[in-house]
This record gives C-alpha cells, structure tokens and sequence, in this order.
C-alpha cells in the first residue's frame, strides 16, 4: 500500500512521525510531498570505499628480482635533463617534472617505459 492510498487521517499520523510541522494545514497532496522529502533525508549518504592495495611486509624485506640502475636512468634521460626536465631518483621511487607535467614511479619498472614518461613529459 502505498502513500497515495492511504486517508488524510494516516497521512497526518506518519507526517506527525517523521517531524512534519502544521499537519492540519496541509492537504493530502502537500502531506505526501513532505513525508517524502523527510524519507529522502533519512536514507543514509552512500558511501564508496576506495580498495586499498595488499601489503605484504614479507615484499618490502625481499631484495626486488629487478631493478633500474640510477646511472643508466639519469644516462638515458640525459637529453630530456639538458632540455629542462628535472629528475630526481630515491631508493624506491623516481620522480620528474617539466613545468606543470609530473610523474612519479617505482624503480622496478623497465627502462623503456620510464624513457616513453619522460617523452609524454616533455610534449
């Protein structure tokens, strides 16, 4: 059953429920309308959870079967430094910027794709 079968007597009881003021004064039409808005305000706020990526403490012990050289990253990037691109290098982690442009990445990906970074960087 729904609201717009039930009396103006039942619509004023659930109006009074959820809160509505001046029950009497409205007509069956406006009672519908603000048991509705008052519904709408009681459902909860869905809320989206981002998924975390799996850590595993075992992986950050483990040496990383391969891993980009320092030299032969700031070796192949050589012309992009020389054209304005900074590049800076950690233990895990590389970063470069020109401009407004930035990419960060980990040291475990290949060399060709750190050089096609670089190239989008520098379009």
């Amino acid at each position: 059953m729904t609201l717009r079968d039930k009396s103006l007597t039942q619509l004023r009881g659930i109006a009074q429920s959820f809160g509505v003021q001046d029950i009497f004064s409205k007509t069956d039409i406006q009672l519908i309308q603000a048991i509705e808005l008052k519904q709408k305000k009681l459902l909860p706020e869905k809320q989206t959870e981002t998924p975390k990526p799996e850590y595993d403490a075992r992986l950050m012990t483990k040496p990383p079967s391969k891993k980009s050289s320092k030299d032969e990253a700031f070796e192949l990037l050589q012309p992009f430094i020389e054209r304005g691109m900074k590049f800076t290098w950690d233990d895990e982690h590389w970063h470069m910027q020109h401009g407004k442009r930035e990419d960060t990445g980990s040291v475990r990906i290949p060399l060709r794709i750190l050089l096609k970074c670089a190239e989008k960087i520098m379009a």
